[in-house]
């Protein structure tokens, strides 16, 4: 299938896995036993072993501080789980888009569409429900603002 789809699917699991560990641990206040089991079992670069020290971590900016030196310097400035995840966000779309755009294999290249297509079913969402809740247009917007990855 290629490195492009590789990557693609190694970004996705790693983006999972630390988001909801961040969550599980520290929204849920699961035990770290718990929050491992919740996991995706993975090879990435959060392989299972990892993960399971992590989740042993007793804060949010424990397990940032601990993450390997490419993955902190790509987080620098990220200070909760929310920012964690949009900034994760962001990046995915961004490669996405890249390989969207490139000669990768076809499999790829629809992953990457889908990657952009489910982000843009969940800002669907996020609106109709900001509606539903009453809020106002302008509170919506700011809640979507998202990255320049948008397919012109």
């Amino acid at each position: 299938m290629g490195e492009p789809f590789r990557s693609l699917m190694a970004n996705l699991i790693d983006r999972i896995n630390l988001v909801w560990l961040l969550r599980y641990r520290f929204n849920y206040r699961l035990p770290p036993a718990q929050v491992y089991y919740l996991l995706v079992a993975s090879r990435y670069s959060l392989p299972s072993a990892r993960l399971r020290e992590l989740a042993a971590l007793d804060s949010p900016a424990a397990v940032l501080g601990a993450l390997h030196a490419a993955w902190q310097a790509r987080l620098s400035g990220v200070k909760d789980i929310p920012a964690v995840f949009a900034y994760m966000e962001h990046a995915a779309a961004e490669q996405a888009l890249r390989v969207l755009r490139s000669r990768a294999p076809e499999i790829a290249r629809a992953f990457a569409y889908l990657i952009l297509r489910e982000r843009d079913l969940r800002a669907v969402r996020a609106v109709l429900r900001g509606r539903h809740l009453g809020l106002a247009d302008d509170d919506i917007r700011l809640a979507l603002r998202r990255g320049p990855a948008e397919l012109s």
